[in-house]
C-alpha cells in the first residue's frame, strides 16, 4: 500500500504585526548600547612595543561567498505584500512582465480584481492588482499584478523542487513580522509531506509570521518552493517550516493562463472509507459521466489509489476543464468512465449513514 506522509496539525502563517510585540527582542539601538558598554568594560590590550616601521599589509579584496551573492541577486525580486489595514506577507516576483506569486491566504481579505501594496528592497512602493486566487488550504497560491517597467522587473526563476535531496541547503527569503528584507538558512529537511490537497516540502530554516507567501531557494537561487506552513507552539519558528512545491506553482500558474481563475477541481460524489461512491450531486460530473452507486474508485489518471488521501492529491493535480479517466469496480468488474472536471461548487455538509462525521463531496 502506498504510504502518504500526512501534515497533522500546522498554523498557517498569520500576518506580520504593524510594531514589534512587547517582550520581542531588543532594538538594534538597544543592542548597540549593550554592546558599548560591555566593550568599554573590557581591559584595553597591551601592544608590543613596535621596533621597525613596518607598514601594515595591504587588506585583500573581499571576496563574496555563495550565498551572499545569491542573496545579492535574489533580494530585488523578493517583495512585501500589504493589505492596508489587514496585514502583510511575501511574496516573488516570477516573470518580468511584474508577476507576483504569494500565498493565497495572505490576499484573503482581497476580491479578484482589488488592490494590494506591493514593496521591494529597492523601489518606491507599488500598486498591485490581485489576478487570481486559490482556496485557502486547497491550493494555496495567489498571483499579482505589478505595473510593467522599462527593461522588466527582476525574478527568481524555479526549478522542480524534486531534484532536491534530504540535507540540501536552502534559504527563506522574505519580510517576517513586518521586518525589512531577510534572509535565512537551513537545509531541506522532509521531503513530499502531504495533506489532501498539497504537497510541501519541509524544512528547517526559519520562517515567521510575515514570511508566508516568500520563496524557499536553492544555494544557486532558484525557487524549489513557497514558504507556507509552520508547525508550532510558541507562535515563531521552531525548525518545522513547509513550502509548497514549485510544481505546484507552475501548475497554478498554467491553470490560470488557461481559464483565468484557480478554482479547485471537482467530481461532485461522496465516497466512504473504502472509495465505494455513496452519493453523487445532481448535475455534477460524476452525475454527467454515468457513475453509479456503489461504485468502487481505484485508478484515477493511471494512478492507483488506496485512500481518500490519495483520491483528493490526485484530484488536484488537475483543472477545472479537464478530462481524466477513472477506473471503478461496478458489481466487481472494472469500468473506465471519463470525466470531465468541474469548478467545486458550494455544497452543504451531508451525512453519509455508514460514517457519524458529516463530509463535504469531492
Amino acid at each position: 500500500m502506498k504510504t502518504t506522509t500526512l501534515i497533522l496539525s500546522a498554523t498557517i502563517l498569520g500576518f506580520a504585526a504593524s510594531r514589534p510585540p512587547s517582550g520581542a527582542a531588543q532594538s538594534a539601538s538597544d543592542l548597540n548600547e549593550s554592546y558599548m558598554q560591555a566593550a568599554g568594560s573590557m581591559p584595553a590590550p597591551q601592544l608590543a612595543p613596535s621596533h621597525g616601521a613596518a607598514k601594515p599589509a595591504a587588506a585583500a579584496p573581499r571576496v563574496g561567498t555563495q550565498i551572499e551573492e545569491t542573496v545579492r541577486k535574489a533580494m530585488p525580486a523578493v517583495v512585501q505584500v500589504i493589505v492596508p489595514g489587514v496585514g502583510m506577507g511575501s511574496g516573488f516576483i516570477m516573470l518580468p512582465s511584474g508577476i507576483v506569486v504569494t500565498n493565497a491566504h495572505v490576499v484573503d481579505e482581497v476580491a479578484v480584481g482589488d488592490d494590494v501594496v506591493i514593496h521591494t528592497a529597492n523601489t518606491k512602493p507599488q500598486k498591485g492588482t490581485l489576478l487570481a486566487k486559490g482556496e485557502r488550504g486547497k491550493k494555496d497560491i495567489a498571483f499579482i499584478q505589478i505595473p510593467p517597467v522599462k527593461n522588466g522587473w527582476s525574478t527568481l526563476t524555479m526549478k522542480p523542487s524534486a531534484r532536491m535531496a534530504l540535507g540540501s541547503e536552502v534559504l527563506t527569503m522574505g519580510y517576517p513580522r513586518g521586518l525589512p528584507f531577510t534572509v535565512n538558512r537551513g537545509i531541506i529537511s522532509g521531503l513530499n509531506r502531504k495533506n489532501e490537497h498539497i504537497t510541501f516540502m519541509q524544512t528547517d530554516a526559519s520562517i515567521n509570521p510575515g514570511n508566508s507567501g516568500g520563496p524557499l531557494v536553492t544555494l544557486d537561487g532558484a525557487v524549489v518552493g513557497i514558504n507556507t506552513q509552520i508547525i508550532t507552539e510558541s507562535g515563531g519558528s521552531e525548525g518545522l517550516g513547509f513550502a509548497i512545491i514549485s510544481e505546484d506553482i507552475n501548475r497554478a500558474w498554467k491553470q490560470y493562463l488557461k481559464i483565468d481563475n484557480l478554482d479547485t477541481p471537482w467530481l461532485g460524489v461522496m465516497l466512504d472509507p473504502e472509495l465505494a461512491v455513496q452519493q453523487i450531486i445532481t448535475d455534477s460530473p460524476a452525475k454527467k459521466a454515468g457513475i453509479k452507486l456503489d461504485d468502487v474508485i481505484v485508478e484515477f489518471e493511471g494512478a492507483q489509489i488506496e485512500s481518500m488521501e490519495d483520491f483528493l492529491h490526485e484530484l488536484h493535480m488537475f483543472m477545472p476543464g479537464d478530462t481524466v479517466k477513472l477506473l471503478v469496480l461496478r458489481n466487481g468488474k472494472p469500468r473506465k468512465i471519463p470525466v470531465v472536471l468541474e469548478s467545486e461548487k458550494e455544497v452543504k455538509p451531508q451525512r453519509i449513514a455508514a460514517q457519524e462525521a458529516d463530509h463535504l463531496p469531492v
